[in-house]
């Protein structure tokens, strides 16, 4: 029984990194097609790209982690615990933005304006374009 259990958490794991490498390639895919970029920015732009998405997923992570914590432990929280969470979350809002700045400066370093500009468009897109193929497949 733990080997199934054992086989069954590594298929999911292993789909998820599927997934994900699947994802990340039709983002590259995408961002070409609405940006145009020629091999030499491409070549610049997507090491710091991903930096930029693993920065903020770890955020994100955070977050959610935080999130979930205090519901998890509502009921017990005293005032001040619940004072922290509530700031804490406006200091997570506020490390978002703060990579959102660092790395557009980086891209405005990397390419012309006009194509940071599609960048942000861009992903915009995409993440409209990934929710679209999420609700259409449940």
């Amino acid at each position: 029984m733990k080997h199934l259990l054992f086989i069954c958490i590594a298929l999911l794991f292993s789909f998820s990194i599927y997934a994900q490498d699947n994802v990340a390639a039709d983002r590259k895919v995408f961002f070409a097609e609405q940006i145009n970029f020629t091999p030499a920015e491409s070549k610049a732009f997507w090491p710091v790209y991903d930096q930029y998405l693993t920065e903020l997923q770890i955020l994100r992570l955070d977050r959610k982690k935080a999130i979930a914590e205090a519901r998890l432990n509502s009921a017990n929280l005293t005032d001040k615990q619940i004072e922290l969470l509530v700031n804490n979350r406006i200091v997570l809002k506020q490390h978002e933005v703060d990579i959102e700045k660092r790395y557009c400066e980086k891209f405005k370093q990397l390419l012309p304006i006009q194509k940071v500009a599609k960048v942000y468009l861009a992903q915009e897109a995409f993440k409209r374009r990934m929710v679209k193929k999420l609700s259409d497949t449940q």
